[in-house]
């Protein structure tokens, strides 16, 4: 999986992407974490009255019944 650094003051945190099947994938914690449970569930849809147009999703968690986050086109 692709590898997400963020930068504050303190410290480098690096978050890992997990492709998943059905254009969907995770946002996994730094490995370095004791919990290892997927914070986010992203997924990629067609907007079937744009065909030119995606709409991204986010949950929490790591499925499709996660509570909803946001979405944006």
């Amino acid at each position: 999986g692709a590898t997400l650094t963020s930068f504050d003051n303190r410290k480098s945190v690096a978050f890992e992407f997990i492709q998943m099947p059905n254009n969907s994938m995770l946002l996994l914690p730094p490995q370095n974490e004791a919990d290892n449970i997927p914070m986010y569930h992203i997924s990629l849809e067609m907007n079937c009255f744009m065909p030119n147009a995606w709409v991204t999703t986010v949950r929490r968690g790591e499925s499709t019944d996660g509570p909803y986050i946001g979405e944006f086109e």
